[in-house]
């Protein structure tokens, strides 16, 4: 197909719709993948190019507004049959910006930080990652001579998402700092990422970025995983039998995750797992006065926690997530799904579950 040639009518609307479901998945925290859509895509095929370019295009305009900057190497990666079509995208993301560099590395939208050459007495060697609220960093310990990752969060943008002002941030940075104090709590447990150090730096009399210095687990997360392909049972059960002893520590400890999700769980290159941003962990003593609070990913969410019941939380708001996972993790769908965040609550609440062998028959 020629791209003057004319596109038929239902092709596009066929098209369009698609992208809507996308969109509309997205907004609803449901994590869409573009294989999924893809795999919906069974006629066609000379037109299967250009609805991959229209779900590219739709999906680097939804990550731009949460501030994520993604690569087209991590594209090329996932779908090489479409270098063409994502070389063309990047190229024209790059040319509106008036940017002329190697659209194979360029990251979107230009980065808001810069990459220092050294964080107290760490040594950075290159970025790892980048999201709404900072920056993961690959650094050397030159006193231990191991490799460690830094977690730096902007202060600034934690506090706008958190609806209170610049000035007033003090209590986000002793969120933060609490984070560290929990996990520090449990760096003696097997699948435990541990928070080794953290330092601070300040703009004027406030706090402009706080950095929590890890233990670097080389690899991806599980959100990656399942992207790739399903997870035969066996691993699956491995898998979460490691995350499941894990989180039993933290919770003897009287912690509770609060946000178990596949893209906390970080797999080790011989796929171990590793449980990662303890930052909406709970102390028991801490969470009777939280009463009405609505923290975590809706679509793993207990049914207690989506009311806002953080006085009622214990140990199995986290069973509960590592029970979406394992049903995730076997089927590659959700067990719970709504066009909003709210239907997504209800049905939480209210449907049944369709057994997962109904979706996979192994």
């Amino acid at each position: 197909m020629s791209e003057f040639d004319p596109l038929p009518i239902d092709i596009a609307q066929r098209i369009d719709r698609f992208c809507d479901q996308f969109e509309q998945s997205w907004r609803a925290d449901q994590d869409p993948r573009i294989e999924q859509f893809l795999d919906q895509w069974h006629s066609d095929s000379e037109y299967r190019p250009l609805f991959f370019e229209e779900l590219l295009r739709v999906e680097l305009d939804l990550l731009r507004e949460t501030r994520d900057s993604p690569s087209a190497k991590h594209y090329t990666l996932r779908f090489p049959e479409f270098t063409e079509v994502i070389q063309k995208v990047f190229t024209e993301q790059v040319e509106d910006q008036d940017e002329m560099v190697d659209t194979f590395i360029v990251n979107l939208p230009k980065p808001s930080y810069e990459i220092p050459k050294q964080i107290g007495r760490y040594k950075i060697q290159h970025e790892i990652g980048r999201g709404a609220f900072g920056v993961v960093y690959l650094a050397e310990d030159p006193q231990l001579e191991c490799l460690v990752a830094i977690k730096q969060l902007n202060v600034s943008e934690v506090a706008k998402a958190a609806g209170v002002a610049r000035l007033d941030a003090s209590q986000i940075v002793e969120d933060l700092l609490r984070e560290a104090r929990v996990v520090a709590r449990l760096r003696q447990y097997q699948g435990i990422v541990a928070i080794l150090d953290v330092l601070t730096t300040s703009s004027g009399d406030s706090v402009s970025n706080v950095y929590f210095v890890q233990d670097y687990i080389d690899g991806g997360d599980l959100k990656d995983l399942l992207v790739q392909g399903p997870v035969s049972p066996f691993e699956t059960a491995r898998i979460l039998q490691l995350v499941s002893q894990a989180m039993n520590n933290v919770h003897e400890h009287g912690i509770y995750h609060r946000d178990l999700k596949p893209a906390n769980i970080i797999l080790d290159i011989n796929a171990n797992p590793f449980v990662v941003d303890f930052g909406l962990a709970i102390d028991e003593k801490l969470q009777k006065g939280r009463r009405g609070e609505i923290s975590g990913t809706v679509p793993y969410m207990a049914p207690e926690q989506t009311r806002g019941e953080v006085h009622l939380l214990d140990g199995r708001a986290d069973i509960w997530a590592l029970g979406v996972i394992l049903y995730e993790m076997l089927t590659r769908q959700r067990p719970f799904h709504g066009a909003t965040l709210f239907e997504i609550s209800e049905n939480i609440c209210r449907s049944e579950l369709t057994p997962p062998r109904t979706i996979n028959s192994q």
